[in-house]
């Protein structure tokens, strides 16, 4: 039994969805079609020549066996996306912490200055004449 089907315009939407994906392919017909698209000769037949051995591996994958492996590269996408927002978060927390802490050295700084400069104006206006 074959693994190539054939798809008509006339299927319906959606036919054969479960059947293996391959094709038959002309490589010299791929390769001429490159060249007179303005392809190096080189390149046209290299590039036949790999979609020949892509068409021919006979390990064809069906829709619902790529939607399978397209669902959980997603998934794992997904969860990594999780990862790195829960270590950005976790960052911008402990960013915050420290900015607070400076803040508070900080504060405390301003009000023993603000203290001293207090004590010594009193000071200086008890001995003023």
């Amino acid at each position: 039994m074959s693994n190539v089907t054939e798809t008509s315009l006339d299927d319906p939407p959606g036919a054969r969805k479960n059947v293996p994906v391959t094709a038959f392919i002309d490589i010299l017909a791929v390769a001429e079609a490159l060249e007179e698209s303005g392809m190096d000769t080189r390149q046209a037949h290299v590039c036949a020549t790999q979609m020949h051995l892509v068409a021919n591996a006979r390990e064809a994958v069906t829709r619902p066996e790529l939607a399978a492996a397209l669902g959980q590269l997603k998934a794992e996408l997904l969860e990594r996306i999780t990862q790195s927002e829960r270590g950005l978060i976790e960052r911008i927390a402990e960013t915050e912490r420290r900015m607070m802490d400076r803040m508070s050295m900080q504060y405390w700084r301003l009000v023993g200055t603000m203290t001293g400069l207090l004590g010594l104006a009193v000071a200086a206006m008890r001995y003023l004449p």
